[in-house]
């Protein structure tokens, strides 16, 4: 259905593309940024998520055993679900709960690969790993 990602901090060469594209479920909010010197950086924006869908499920898609990087199995809990008739279609989304997941659709993450936009991390949301309180070992 669509992908997490972390990219909270829109470069003017990532809102031309979201917005030649026609994206939906998004806004910016003007940031202040600066450089190492004090120098203002300018033509960022805070991306502001409009999109909703539902609650995510409590309920992973699947457990996987992984190992840690310490070497030590644990018992890895996988995938974000939510209602797909509670997703409002948006091409940017969150949940309507207090996570801070923001969604995008694959049209998003095509078109953000294709322009090289750099700084985006993307992830199916059928392989995110996400943990408890602690970890399963084995």
């Amino acid at each position: 259905m669509g992908a997490t990602i972390e990219l909270k901090l829109l470069s003017p060469r990532t809102i031309e593309v979201l917005r030649i594209q026609a994206f939906t479920g998004w806004s910016t909010y003007p940031v202040t940024i600066t450089g190492a010197r004090g120098e203002p950086i300018d033509g960022y924006k805070g991306l502001q998520v409009l999109g909703r869908c539902g609650r995510l499920s409590s309920e992973p898609l699947r457990h996987d055993i992984r190992i840690s990087p310490g070497g030590r199995a644990y018992r890895a809990t996988i995938g974000l679900r939510f209602e797909p008739e509670s997703w409002d279609g948006s091409d940017f989304f969150m949940p309507e709960d207090e996570t801070a997941y923001v969604f995008v659709t694959q049209r998003v993450v095509d078109a953000l690969a294709l322009h090289h936009i750099s700084g985006l991390i993307a992830q199916p949301m059928s392989e995110y790993e996400w943990f408890g309180s602690s970890w399963d070992w084995i």
